[in-house]
């Protein structure tokens, strides 16, 4: 089998923030594909950050980091 699976997911739904789920996803990759990968296909609201919360870019940025630091912690300790 050499086929490559990507599973595009968005880190602001919360359905891909639910570890049951992605424990589910990241094992339908691994037992249907030779090679599977997690995509992030959004830039996470940077924007929506900054006129909702009244927060500045660079704070912004920092809590997407920090999201999406415990986002990979989390989907790459699912991998084998």
């Amino acid at each position: 089998m050499n086929q490559v699976g990507i599973l595009p997911v968005s880190m602001g739904k919360p359905y891909f923030g639910d570890r049951e789920n992605m424990e589910f996803y990241v094992r339908y990759l691994d037992d249907n594909f030779s090679e599977g990968h997690v995509l992030v296909v959004d830039s996470p609201k940077r924007y929506n950050l900054m006129a909702l919360e009244g927060i500045t870019e660079e704070e912004a940025l920092g809590r997407i980091e920090e999201h999406y630091g415990n986002y990979e912690k989390m989907v790459s300790g699912m991998l084998t």
